[in-house]
């Protein structure tokens, strides 16, 4: 298991963490910063970037924990066959 955490910074807000088990890629969280505007705000989606994403959870609904949900989804699409 590899667990990665995408908050740009070390306090409360951004919350997003890239989780790795068996080949299954799950992103748990998509928050965005309270204190920040526009992309400083966002969780660093780009450290994972060509990765395949397997499913995206949300572990309650708070704004730092699901504010960039949207953007996540742009950022990660389901490719299917």
């Amino acid at each position: 298991m590899r667990i990665r955490n995408l908050n740009p910074g070390d306090d409360i807000g951004a919350s997003a963490w890239w989780v790795d088990v068996d080949q299954h890629r799950l992103l748990l969280d998509a928050g965005t910063h309270p204190k920040r505007e526009g992309r400083d705000s966002l969780p660093l989606y780009g450290q994972v970037d060509g990765s395949e994403l397997d499913a995206i959870a949300v572990s309650h609904c708070h704004h730092d924990h699901i504010g960039s949900l949207p953007v996540a989804v742009r950022h990660f699409p389901r490719r299917t066959c």
